[in-house]
């Protein structure tokens, strides 16, 4: 028997906890397949979401190109990709510590507020600020 808190997908999974989704996750597109079986055309038409993500991934592709450039310049290519090698890990060290903080905390303002909670009322104004 299944409780309140649990949840069975098309897919057979169930989901228990305490957080269960109110409806079933769509397509980001909004489409069902039902739709697009039934021979309904797609939308030929751009929202202001679309265009601010594709100028989005437009500039951040043109940076990290340039940005590549001097790197390698200066560092080498091998040390080039050392030091992006060691930035990501830096970076994925850092989203496991504010994984296991808002799992631990769950309140919305993730690192200036665990630096108010941990280290200071001064230190989370700075950190939300920056």
């Amino acid at each position: 028997m299944s409780n309140n808190n649990e949840k069975t997908f098309s897919s057979g999974e169930i989901l228990s906890g305490s957080y269960v989704p109110q409806q079933e996750v769509t397509s980001a597109s909004g489409i069902s397949s039902a739709e697009i079986e039934a021979g309904k055309p797609l939308k030929r038409a751009m929202t202001k979401r679309h265009l601010v993500m594709i100028s989005l991934g437009g500039a951040i592709g043109t940076g990290l190109f340039l940005g590549s450039g001097d790197v390698i310049s200066q560092a080498g290519p091998v040390g080039a990709i050392i030091s992006y090698f060691l930035g990501g890990v830096i970076a994925y060290m850092v989203m496991l510590c504010l994984g296991e903080l808002a799992v631990h905390m769950p309140v919305s303002g993730s690192f200036g507020e665990y630096a108010r909670t941990y280290i200071g009322p001064g230190t989370g104004y700075m950190i939300t600020w920056l």
